[in-house]
């Protein structure tokens, strides 16, 4: 056989391996069901909850479960006549309080619309409950307790345990409110660290407060009063009227379908839209900005979750930028920050598609340090009452672990050309002229932050050093110091979106970037990952990739721990 011959063969079979492939995907993912009159959607609010799922599944019938794809699905209920309402159950879904309120948002529209909501409860924490407070009623499971007991944040400091095991953590950074790097350098809260960790706890328990207090008649004593029970009983939480009823899950559905009827439910998951079977042009592009952002492609890290690649939204802009059908972009923000490098390189080209369409700025749970860096692309911010965001500052340093070596029986050498060859060597700790040129490096980084902030909210240098310093602060009080334009989620900042680019709401449709990746793909990049983090990782490399990988500046914010109830 010919090489000609052989080529065209290959080329052949490879034709019809995909178009085996793609035969296998129709003939296994089943379409969508039909609701039947009267239907409940079902959504079982538990697990991590993104804003965008990252993956899917090629035989997946149904949209993975998102914020995004609720409201999509939500939104669609809302006119259709199938459905009755939605069935809910929550225990304890990783949503930050940010989404929290999005959320509780869809479903006060959904239910303008004349759904019903019902809600099941198990044994909920307050967080839970608020979660559940827009609902029509809450039904308690009959043996369930209301684990009332307040709130709480708990940061876990290793200072101690580094000294014990030879590990130094070497950071410089800007403003006392910088305190990213505090878990590793310090023993305990400092007092700026403890006076924002106060601030936000403040912020959050009184929103607790105004929610469930307008629903329930409770006004600030009385929910404190409800609070500090700790642990209230299923009979008295009927009796306090914080439940409609006790009844098991089962029980619950035979009251809304009807004596000797069967309820018709359809999984909320199933309902989403696909991008395929939206209705409207789509005109309008969200870029999904979720996770710690970092120079490469986006992807999971083993040890801090969801990555932000800023090849992979560098990429997913310029196509927004570049798709003519496109008249304006919604930057979806939910990140703490991270690499400098990485930030700047993303907002380049935001900068960039923001010169040719209108681009508008959604914050979620986070926005902040260099999730705020990024946001300076735009002049119209949008952000939850309850959003993280400003840490307007830079972090920069290293792990040394020269005591470590030393008790373990390890031992380094080198050769090296260069002054500062070694300076980030892990065997190493910084000297004090290294430590000081890496302070000026910080506060260069620091100038310029300062000077994109002021260039994009219209403010003195000065002025924004005063809000600056690391500091983080709400949604609400950025409005009040002018980081923040407007309270809001994504909903309205593409309703502004449409505004600005001139488009009817009930024409315009929607797309989002990047596209999730198949869940093959995703689990096949996955090992990869894994792979080049050495399969299990070293004690040396575990440590060198907490909390990142390069040392470099880090815009940074620092890491809340989800509340305690």
């Amino acid at each position: 056989m010919s090489r000609k011959a052989a080529l065209l063969l290959l080329f052949i079979l490879l034709v019809v391996c995909i178009g085996g492939v793609f035969f296998l995907v129709s003939l296994f993912t089943p379409s969508a069901p039909t609701p039947r009159a009267h239907s409940y959607l079902v959504l079982n609010l538990e697990g991590e909850i993104p804003d965008y799922p990252t993956a899917r599944s090629l035989f997946q019938k149904e949209e993975p479960l998102s914020l995004w794809g609720i409201s999509q699905a939500l939104r669609e209920a809302a006119g259709d006549s199938r459905i009755d309402g939605l069935l809910m159950s929550v225990s304890s879904p990783g949503m930050g309080m940010a989404k929290s309120d999005e959320f509780l948002g869809m479903l006060k529209e959904f239910r303008k619309a004349g759904k019903k909501v019902h809600v099941y409860l198990e044994v909920p924490t307050l967080k839970d409950y608020y979660l559940a407070s827009e609902a029509d009623t809450v039904t308690l499971m009959p043996s369930g307790e209301l684990l009332f007991t307040g709130l709480s944040f708990e940061t876990v400091f290793l200072k101690n345990l580094f000294q014990k095991i030879g590990v130094t953590a070497d950071f410089v950074h800007t403003g006392d409110y910088k305190t990213a790097g505090n878990t590793f350098t310090e023993s305990a809260y400092t007092p700026a660290h403890r006076e924002i960790m106060d601030s936000l706890l403040d912020s959050f328990y009184s929103r607790f407060a105004e929610v469930i207090g307008q629903r329930r008649g409770l006004d600030r004593n009385a929910f404190d009063a409800m609070v500090d029970k700790g642990i209230i009983l299923p009979e008295e939480a009927l009796e306090t009227k914080l439940v409609e009823r006790l009844a098991f899950r089962d029980q619950l559905e035979e009251a809304l379908a009807g004596e000797g009827k069967k309820l018709s439910k359809l999984p909320l998951s199933q309902y989403i839209p696909r991008p395929d079977q939206r209705k409207g042009s789509r005109n309008i592009a969200v870029v999904f900005l979720q996770g710690e952002i970092r120079e490469g492609a986006s992807g999971e890290d083993p040890l801090s979750g969801t990555i932000v690649g800023a090849s992979t939204v560098a990429d997913a802009i310029k196509q927004a930028a570049k798709d003519e059908s496109v008249k304006a972009l919604v930057l979806r923000v939910d990140s703490p920050g991270g690499s400098a490098i990485a930030s700047d390189l993303i907002l380049r080209e935001l900068e960039r598609a923001a010169a040719k369409k209108p681009l508008v700025i959604s914050m979620g749970d986070y926005a902040a340090s260099g999730g705020y860096w990024v946001s300076t692309s735009s002049s119209l911010i949008f952000a939850d009452p309850l959003t993280l965001t400003g840490s307007i500052g830079v972090l920069a340093g290293k792990f040394s672990l020269k005591g470590l070596f030393e008790k373990v029986g390890i031992s380094t050498d080198r050769v090296e050309r260069g002054k500062y060859a070694h300076m980030f060597s892990s065997s190493e700790a910084l000297s004090d002229e290294e430590k000081a040129l890496l302070e000026k490096s910080v506060r260069g980084m620091y100038s310029r932050f300062l000077s994109k902030v002021a260039k994009a909210r219209k403010m003195k240098v000065e002025d924004v050093d005063k809000i600056a310093q690391g500091r983080v602060w709400t949604g609400k009080d950025g409005v009040s110091n002018g980081l923040v334009d407007k309270i809001g989620g994504l909903q309205e900042a593409l309703a502004e979106a449409m505004r600005l680019a001139k488009l009817s709401p009930s024409t315009a449709g929607v797309c989002e970037y990047p596209k999730p990746r198949s869940r093959l793909l995703a689990d096949l990049s996955d090992l990869e990952l894994l792979k080049a983090y050495g399969g299990v990782l070293s004690p040396r490399k575990a440590v060198q990739r907490l909390p990142y990988r390069n040392f470099q500046a880090l815009l940074l914010v620092p890491s809340y721990p989800v509340l305690t109830p």
